[in-house]
């Protein structure tokens, strides 16, 4: 009786054995559709980084850094480096402040700062219009002239105009 079933027990795996319930199926119970999907997916996000870091790669070496590069690839042909400008110092006897902003070219030609727009008459730049050339950089100084008071508190957009055709450059001067 032991041996009837023990071999009807060998029987039984030898059966299930050649059944072969884990075809296709790897050592860690993947079947080949998974194996496939999950390589996919791995290597579409390999390509995705790759390509993002090529890219970043390019922005750094063609434009010097990444964010000028990826202002570039949004469109923009300037780059305002600090879009929020402080002021610099004040004198207090004649009323006046001063700031600087830098102003990067992106592109391959010269591009003219053709003017500006301000929400009052007290910021002054006395250097526009100029022509930046290819991916310069310069520092553009004004001045801010106030009656009364001076207030520690304010905040003025300039729009500096170009000769492209572009959307103005945006930019704020302020104290706090």
């Amino acid at each position: 009786m032991e041996n009837a079933d023990a071999e009807s027990l060998i029987g039984a795996m030898t059966n299930r054995a050649a059944e072969k319930p884990h075809e296709g199926k790897d050592a860690r119970g993947l079947n080949q559709g998974m194996r496939e999907t999950i390589t996919f997916f791995l290597s579409s996000a390999g390509v995705a980084v790759l390509g993002v870091m090529l890219l970043l790669t390019l922005c750094y070496g063609y434009y010097g850094d990444v964010h000028s590069g990826t202002e570039r690839l949004r469109g923009h042909t300037v780059l305002i480096e600090d879009t929020k400008v402080s002021i610099d110092s004040v004198d207090h006897d004649s009323k006046t402040a001063y700031f600087s902003v830098s102003i990067k070219n992106l592109t391959s030609a010269p591009i003219k700062i053709i003017g500006y727009e301000v929400g009052c008459s007290c910021i002054h730049f006395e250097n526009i219009p100029f022509t930046l050339r290819a991916r310069e950089t310069i520092v553009l100084n004004g001045k801010l002239h106030w009656q009364g008071e001076y207030q520690d508190d304010f905040e003025y957009v300039v729009l500096l105009f170009l000769d492209s055709g572009n959307s103005p450059a945006p930019f704020v001067v302020g104290a706090r």
